[in-house]
C-alpha cells in the first residue's frame, strides 16, 4: 500500500511539473508574438528648423556692349565665362563689308548734294530771310526726327530682348512632370508672351511717332515757305544728308581701327550676342558681369523655407561639392529676398559674396538654422501619429493585471502639436508629462489597448 501511494505522489509531481513547464512554454510563445517596443520620456528642448537651399553664383551687376546694327562680324575672340580686361579685343568686323556700305552711302550723299544745290539755288530767289527761316525749320526737323528715331530703336531693342527671353524660357521646360510644375511654367510663358506683346505695341507706337515726326517736320518746312514747294524738300534732304554723314563717319572710324572692337570694361563674359558671319542687331553684342563689384549667390527658397528666412538673416554657404570645398563653409548674410514671378510663393535669396569668392555658374548650398522657444514636452516625430480625422496622438506604455500576470499595454493619448520639424514635435503640456513612457518604435503595428513587450 505504501508503495502504491508513493507511485501516486510521484505521478502527481510529474504531472504538475509538466503542467508548469507547459505554462512556461505557452507563455514564452505568447510573449514572442507580441509587438516589441522602445520607449522614451518627453524632453524639454527647442525645435530647430534648418533651411537647406541650393543655388548658384551670379553677377551682382551686368553691363552690355552695344554697337550699330547692320554690320557683319568677321571673327569673335571671347566666349561665355572668359575673364576680360579693359582694352581687350572682343571681335573684329568685316572691313570689306564696311567699305561697301561706305561706297553706297557716298553715292547716295552725292545725289543728295546735287538735289540740295538745285534747291538752294531756288531758295536764294526767296531771299536771305526766307533762307534762314527754312534752315531753322530744317534743323528743328532734324532734331525731332532724330529723337523719334532713337525712341524707335530703343523700342525695337526692348522688343528683341523680350522675344529672346521668351525663346529662352520656352526652351527651359520643367524637369518635373507634375501638373503643378507645368502650370507654373505655363504662367511664366504667358508672362513672357505678354511682355512681347507689350514691347511690340510700344514699337508700333514708336514707329507711328517717327512717321508723325516726319510728317510734322515736313509740314513745318512747308509752312516756312511761301512760294516754292522745292524749299520743303530742301529741309528733308538736309536732314537725310546730315544723318548720312554721321553714319559714314562712324563707319570710317571702324575702318581706322581695322574693324577691331575692344572691351571698355573689366569683367566676366556672361553672354555673346554675335558670331562670325552674322550681322549685328539692336541686341547687346557682349554682356559682362561687372568685375568691379563682388559676385552674389542666389538661393531658391520654397514657401516653407521662406518662413524662416528674412533679410539680414545669418547662415553658412558651401560652394561647389563639399569635398571640392574641403568642407569649408562661408559665414554669409541674406541681403535681399525677391519673389519669383514664375514660381508664386517661392523666393530668391540674394547673398553678396566676399571679394574673390566663387565663380559665375558655380553651384552651392545655403544653410540656416532657426531655433524656437523652449518647450517642456517634446517627443520624437516617430512617436507622433494621426487618426483618420487628422488628430494627433501618441501611445503611452501602461502596466496592467491580466490572467497571465502583470503585462504592458499601449494606451492612446490625444495631444495638441504646437510646433514640429523633421525630427521632433513640441506638444501642449497636460496630456503627457515627464513620467510617461512614450512608445517611440515597434517591431509591428498595434492598436490602442494592445499588449506589447519591451524590446530586448
Amino acid at each position: 500500500m505504501k508503495g502504491k501511494n508513493g507511485k501516486i505522489v510521484l505521478g502527481l509531481g510529474i504531472f504538475f511539473a509538466l503542467m508548469f513547464l507547459g505554462t512556461l512554454v505557452s507563455k514564452g510563445i505568447y510573449a514572442t508574438r507580441l509587438p516589441q517596443v522602445t520607449t522614451g520620456s518627453p524632453k524639454r528642448m527647442s525645435i530647430t528648423h534648418e533651411v537647406n537651399a541650393a543655388g548658384s553664383v551670379k553677377p551682382s551687376k551686368e553691363l552690355a556692349a552695344n554697337m550699330e546694327a547692320g554690320l557683319r562680324v568677321k571673327e569673335v575672340f571671347v566666349s561665355v565665362g572668359d575673364e576680360v580686361e579693359e582694352g581687350q579685343l572682343l571681335f573684329t568686323l568685316d572691313t570689306e563689308y564696311i567699305e561697301e556700305l561706305i561706297a553706297q552711302k557716298e553715292l547716295e550723299a552725292k545725289k543728295l548734294e546735287l538735289q540740295i544745290a538745285t534747291l538752294e539755288s531756288n531758295q536764294k530767289i526767296a531771299g536771305l530771310e526766307k533762307d534762314r527761316e527754312m534752315e531753322r525749320a530744317g534743323e528743328d526737323a532734324i532734331t525731332a526726327f532724330a529723337e523719334a528715331r532713337k525712341n524707335l530703336e530703343r523700342a525695337q531693342e526692348d522688343e528683341a530682348i523680350a522675344r529672346y527671353e521668351l525663346d529662352q524660357y520656352v526652351e527651359d521646360t520643367p524637369e518635373d512632370d507634375s501638373e503643378e510644375a507645368w502650370k507654373v511654367w505655363e504662367e511664366g510663358r504667358q508672362a513672357c508672351e505678354n511682355k512681347v506683346r507689350e514691347t511690340a505695341r510700344v514699337t508700333r507706337d514708336a514707329q507711328d511717332a517717327l512717321e508723325a515726326a516726319y510728317t510734322q517736320a515736313y509740314r513745318n518746312i512747308e509752312d516756312s515757305m511761301t512760294q516754292q514747294y522745292s524749299d520743303a524738300t530742301l529741309g528733308v534732304d538736309w536732314m537725310e544728308f546730315n544723318h548720312m554723314k554721321e553714319e559714314m563717319e562712324e563707319l570710317r572710324a571702324y575702318l581706322q581701327d581695322d574693324g577691331e572692337i575692344y572691351s571698355g570694361i573689366t569683367g566676366t563674359v556672361t553672354q555673346v550676342g554675335v558670331a562670325a558671319g552674322q550681322i549685328t542687331t539692336e541686341l547687346p553684342v557682349v554682356t559682362f558681369a561687372d568685375g568691379s563689384v563682388p559676385l552674389q549667390f542666389e538661393a531658391i527658397l520654397d514657401p516653407e523655407q521662406k518662413k524662416y528666412v528674412e533679410p539680414k538673416a545669418e547662415g553658412e554657404l558651401s560652394l561647389g561639392s563639399y569635398q571640392a570645398a574641403g568642407g569649408r563653409k562661408i559665414p554669409v548674410t541674406v541681403d535681399y529676398l525677391t519673389e519669383i514671378a514664375s514660381m508664386p510663393g517661392s523666393y530668391a535669396a540674394g547673398i553678396l559674396l566676399p571679394e574673390n569668392t566663387g565663380s559665375i555658374g558655380q553651384n552651392g548650398t545655403f544653410v540656416l538654422s532657426v531655433s524656437s522657444e523652449i518647450y517642456s514636452c517634446c517627443v520624437p516625430l516617430d512617436a507622433l501619429h494621426q487618426d483618420e480625422n487628422q488628430r494627433s496622438f501618441v501611445y503611452v506604455l501602461e502596466e496592467t493585471d491580466t490572467i497571465l500576470g502583470k503585462e504592458l499595454v499601449a494606451r492612446k493619448r490625444m495631444v495638441n502639436v504646437l510646433e514640429q520639424n523633421d525630427r521632433y514635435a513640441a506638444l501642449e503640456a497636460g496630456a503627457i508629462d515627464e513620467n510617461d513612457k512614450i512608445i517611440e518604435s515597434a517591431t509591428e503595428e498595434f492598436s490602442d489597448g494592445d499588449v506589447v513587450r519591451m524590446k530586448d
